[in-house]
């Protein structure tokens, strides 16, 4: 067993970048009409995608490597 230290997801840049487009894309989706049907697709499509981003980051960063 390998003795691997802990990294903290919230200290590495790119999950405090992934969370600032995460910001700014829940404030795009504000903007974006209830009554288009095809808009709150794509609305939804853009708040799951930014929401992984820091979500792939934590979770590679807990496995010992960016792996993933």
């Amino acid at each position: 067993m390998r003795d691997e230290k802990h990294i903290d997801p919230a200290s590495l840049p790119l999950y405090r970048k992934g969370k600032e487009i995460f910001e700014l894309v829940m404030k795009i989706a504000d903007l974006i009409p209830d009554d288009d049907p095809r808009l709150q697709n794509t609305k939804q499509f853009m708040i799951q995608d930014a929401m992984m981003l820091s979500v792939k980051v934590a979770g590679a960063s807990s496995g010992g490597g960016f792996t993933i």
